[in-house]
Parts: structure tokens; C-alpha cells; sequence
């Protein structure tokens, strides 16, 4: 539309200019004595009626666009309805979903849904809403969406982002909870090494003192042994040893 707004406004100056042009030849005519005022008359006529049917056009292409402009807003405020609705109807399926989930895990903590709610709560949402999108746009065949259709089209392609959102979300979270909980083995794992080499200190102190006992205690038995012969020989009236 606008392209054919310039090429009118163009003519209409090419046509003055040519209106110009001949109204300079008239004078110049008319200075050096030549007489063709019919002719020059009817150019300046056709000239006059062309920059009218120009000026009238263009003034036609202006009302049109004001028509068409003013034609749009219904438009818009449909299109502005029902990505709104295609919206509201994603998030519903969204949460929907993800409720039944987690009341699913709630029955039983030690399930699978239980276990792995974060990924029943993304991948289901952005497979459906992939599938749901391709086969939307499919049906379109290179058509511009119309009524329900456009709600249809919105709802999937939010439904998918959602899910895609929910996913990438996931697989952060659960990359951040494995490198915790290796961070925390590994300082588990240092702990208890350093405590059985505690333990083993204290095992190697305590054999120590055992073995220095065992041997204070065979030295105490060998001396009783010998006290006890002794005495035995001091009853018998047998001379004891250095007597």
C-alpha cells in the first residue's frame, strides 16, 4: 500500500514538472513571436485533469488505509483474547499436572513418583506440549491461525516452554545435590579415616601398656614362685639357695 502511495506521488510530480516545462515553452513562444496557444492549451488541460485524477487518487488510498487501520483494532483485541485464554489454559494444565504428581508421591514417599517428582513435573509438559505444538502447526498448511485454533497454538507453545523451564531447572538442582553430597562423602570418608587412625593410635598405646603388664606380671609370678620354693625349703630345714 505504501509503495503505491509513492509511485502516485512520483506521477503527480513528474506531471507538474511537465506542467512546468510547458508553461516555460508558452513563454518562450510567446517571446519570440510563435502562436500556438490551442496546443499549449490543451496540454495545460490534460496536464490540469491528470494532477486531479492523481491528487484523488492518493486521496482514495489515504481513506482506505484510515479504514484499514481502523479494522485492525478489532483484530488485535481478539489476538490480545486469545493469547490470554491460550495462556491461562497452559498454566492450568501446567499445575494440574504437577499437583496430581505430588499428591501421587504424597501416598507413598518411597515410590518412584515420590522419588522423582522434580522430572514427572517438566518432561511429561514439554513432551505433550512439543507434540501438541508440531501437530498445531501442522494442521495451519501455511494458513494464518483463526479462532480456537490460535488459543490452541499459544497453549502448547507455552505449555512446552514451561516444561523445557521446569527441566533445565531439574537437572541444575540435581547436578548442585550431587556435588554436595560427594563434597560431603569425601569429608565423611576423611573424617573416618582420621578417626580409625585415632582409634589405632589408642589400640597401639593401649598394646603397649598391656605387654608392659603381662610383663611386670610374669616377673611377679617368677618371683613368687621363687619365694614360694624358698619357703618350702625353709620348712623341709633344706638350706635355701646363698644360705
Amino acid at each position: 500500500m505504501a509503495s503505491e502511495k509513492d509511485k502516485l506521488t512520483a506521477t503527480t510530480q513528474r506531471a507538474m514538472e511537465r506542467a512546468e516545462q510547458t508553461k516555460k515553452m508558452r513563454e518562450n513562444e510567446l517571446a519570440a513571436g510563435t502562436d500556438n496557444s490551442d496546443t499549449l492549451s490543451k496540454a495545460l488541460d490534460a496536464s490540469g485533469d491528470l494532477i486531479s485524477a492523481q491528487s484523488k487518487q492518493i486521496d482514495s488510498l489515504q481513506t482506505d488505509n484510515k479504514v484499514m487501520r481502523d479494522a485492525r483494532k478489532p483484530e488485535r483485541l481478539k489476538l490480545a483474547g486469545r493469547t490470554a485464554l491460550g495462556d491461562m489454559g497452559a498454566h492450568a494444565i501446567n499445575e494440574g499436572f504437577n499437583a496430581l504428581v505430588r499428591w501421587q508421591g504424597d501416598k507413598d514417599r518411597n515410590s518412584f513418583t515420590a522419588n522423582n517428582s522434580d522430572f514427572l513435573q517438566s518432561i511429561p509438559q514439554a513432551a505433550i506440549g512439543f507434540v501438541w505444538y508440531a501437530l498445531e502447526m501442522y494442521k495451519l498448511k501455511g494458513e494464518w491461525p483463526k479462532g480456537f485454533q490460535a488459543v490452541r497454538i499459544e497453549a502448547a507453545n507455552l505449555l512446552m516452554n514451561l516444561g523445557m523451564s521446569n527441566l533445565w531447572r531439574v537437572l541444575r538442582t540435581r547436578k548442585d545435590e550431587t556435588k554436595e553430597q560427594r563434597v560431603a562423602m569425601q569429608s565423611a570418608l576423611r573424617e573416618s579415616l582420621q578417626r580409625n587412625a585415632d582409634i589405632q593410635g589408642e589400640m597401639d598405646s593401649l598394646r603397649g601398656k598391656f605387654e608392659v603388664m603381662a610383663k611386670r606380671s610374669e616377673e611377679s609370678v617368677a618371683k613368687a614362685q621363687r619365694n614360694d620354693e624358698a619357703m618350702s625349703r625353709a620348712l623341709r630345714g633344706e638350706p635355701t639357695k646363698g644360705g
